[in-house]
């Protein structure tokens, strides 16, 4: 499996390091930092609050300042600040195009223009989708995390509540087989999101996010440690969300604001 990861200055690292984990062959590395480029020619790593995972660098990948307009890949990996995902994946799609290759864009992703033809190659990805432990048997049991920060970051960007914590409940949810029939979105005063998700059968299951408190992935209260392969299955082998779901998760919480204003 060929792939190439845009964007190493944050999650890109973890999927580089995922990636060489699994075998996987890294064709190139972008980033417009020259020192990030540099960093990274001579040690993969990821660090995360406690977790640091380190990836031995591959002899044949390329360091690139600048998109190519061919990328020889399966999977091309967006992971660059939210602003630029729309662009980048337009771009992603064309570049990989001779090979139908396929393309995984971090979370947010707002599509405005796009050829809805090459949606099928694309999906959206958000952390912890396949985590070993997690295990989402009947609708009683919530599922929920806690990040004690909002993702911001000095590309001037702040995610929302629904942002942050929606793709990442939703992708797990995804991974163990359930499809979403009706979504509800609440965000409260006091920094907590909560949603209310009902799948096919008429299951309904409680996740929820929060800024307050201890980090982590939550089963009901149990707290489920971080894992080598969090990673691995989800971004190079499960390939994510699909972007139409995505698409229409995404509507859902524009029409939310549209009517608290």
């Amino acid at each position: 499996m060929k792939v190439a990861i845009v964007g190493v200055g944050g999650v890109g690292a973890a999927h580089l390091v995922a990636a060489s984990r699994i075998g996987a062959e890294v064709v190139a590395v972008i980033d417009t930092d020259q020192d990030t480029l540099d960093r990274f020619s001579h040690k993969w790593e990821n660090r995360w609050e406690s977790v640091v995972e380190t990836g031995v660098p591959q002899a044949g990948t390329r360091y690139l300042k600048v998109f190519p307009e061919r990328l020889d890949v399966d999977i091309t990996i967006l992971a660059t600040p939210p602003h630029t995902h729309a662009a980048l994946l337009a771009q992603a799609l064309e570049a990989t195009k001779a090979r139908d290759g396929h393309v995984i864009v971090e979370k947010p992703l707002t599509i405005t223009t796009l050829d809805w033809s090459t949606i099928d190659r694309a999906s959206m990805c958000a952390e912890w989708i396949h985590h070993p432990e997690l295990s989402i048997k009947d609708g009683t049991t919530s599922i929920g995390m806690c990040f004690k920060e909002a993702h911001t970051t000095d590309w001037g960007y702040k995610l929302s509540l629904e942002e942050d914590f929606l793709p990442h409940l939703l992708s797990i949810l995804h991974a163990s087989g359930r499809r979403a029939e009706d979504i509800q979105v609440q965000v409260s005063t006091n920094d907590l999101l909560r949603v209310i998700f009902t799948d096919e059968s008429g299951e309904r299951m409680l996740c929820w996010g929060r800024r307050k408190g201890g980090s982590g992935l939550f089963v009901g209260a149990q707290c489920l440690d971080w894992h080598p392969d969090l990673f691995d299955r989800q971004l190079l082998l499960g390939r994510g969300i699909p972007i139409l779901d995505a698409w229409k998760w995404e509507r859902l919480i524009e029409a939310d604001r549209e009517v608290e204003k």
